[in-house]
């Protein structure tokens, strides 16, 4: 089993993950660890889930997000809801 963090592959996810090393107050291990494996609780989770929805001016399917609470998984919805691919 590989262990080795997966670091950003986009410039969205480099930003995702400063929102979440600044609410996590640590700089969380990679974009495909699940926010409870790196420190976060629900809390945290709703805090960076409001700074996202208003950096981004979108509405997040919550219900995939909190199936896979990650980095990459944010992107993608992100992606998804504004359409966009080049983030």
């Amino acid at each position: 089993m590989d262990t080795t963090p997966v670091h950003p592959r986009t410039a969205l996810e480099e930003e995702l993950m400063a929102m979440w090393s600044e609410r996590l107050q640590r700089h969380p291990p990679g974009v495909t660890d699940h926010l409870l494996a790196v420190g976060g609780d629900s809390l945290t989770a709703f805090r960076i889930l409001a700074a996202v929805q208003r950096r981004y001016a979108v509405r997040l399917d919550r219900k995939r997000l909190f199936e896979a609470f990650t980095v990459a998984t944010m992107a993608e919805l992100i992606t998804e809801a504004t359409g966009s691919s080049k983030r």
